[in-house]
């Protein structure tokens, strides 16, 4: 009974480590889920400031252009000529710097992302290691288990093998002590005695 209570704790306590390992890949797998959540609402954030500011550059583009436009006609000026050449040059730096700033936003972006991607990962391999761990773990423990059992059945008492031997010497002895007080050959058969109560001989023993 108590050789009963062992195993069934063992095994127990097998299945409770085993059943822990696996909860312990499963909230690495969930952190890392979370965390590329996180990550992609930052990227959204970031690509969402990019167009702001993007789209209030070419607004000031558009203000500077003006402003360039009335200076130059209070100034009795034409659009043309030169005039025309520098209103082109300033509006063409002007959204060279937008895409500048759309395209620090969109790294900045994809970087994040690729960041919740990758804790995402570390989370399935993680998951997947605990997976591993738990069956080896439970495997090996099991080995363990059956071994010790074996070893204490031996220290317990006589194996089967010992037993059926010890059986075939003792019939062996039993079967040698009886042969022994049996007459062998004619010629070896000891005194007999008569119905007369005289003593016969052997007549087949030299005396």
């Amino acid at each position: 009974m108590a050789h009963v209570l062992a195993v069934a704790t063992i095994a127990g306590s097998l299945g409770l480590s085993a059943y822990s390992t696996l909860e312990e890949g499963k909230d690495a797998a969930k952190l890392g889920k979370i965390a590329q959540q996180q990550y992609e609402i930052e990227a959204q954030g970031v690509g969402q400031a990019g167009r702001v500011e993007s789209r209030e550059k070419r607004k000031e583009a558009r203000r500077f252009k003006a402003a360039q436009i009335a200076r130059i006609g209070a100034q009795g000026g034409r659009l043309s000529g030169s005039n025309l050449l520098i209103i082109g040059d300033t509006a063409e730096q002007f959204e060279a710097d937008a895409r500048t700033i759309t395209y620090n936003f969109q790294t900045e972006a994809i970087r994040l992302r690729n960041r919740g991607a990758i804790e995402r990962y570390k989370g399935r391999v993680a998951r997947r290691a605990a997976r591993i761990r738990a069956g080896a773990n439970f495997l090996n423990s099991l080995a363990s288990l059956i071994t010790g059992g074996a070893m204490s059945s031996n220290v317990g008492g006589p194996s089967a093998s010992t037993v059926v031997n010890t059986q075939t010497d003792t019939n062996r002895t039993a079967v040698k002590s009886r042969g022994s007080s049996r007459p062998l050959n004619p010629y070896n058969r000891p005194f007999t005695q008569s119905s007369f109560g005289g003593t016969l001989r052997n007549p087949f023993r030299n005396y």
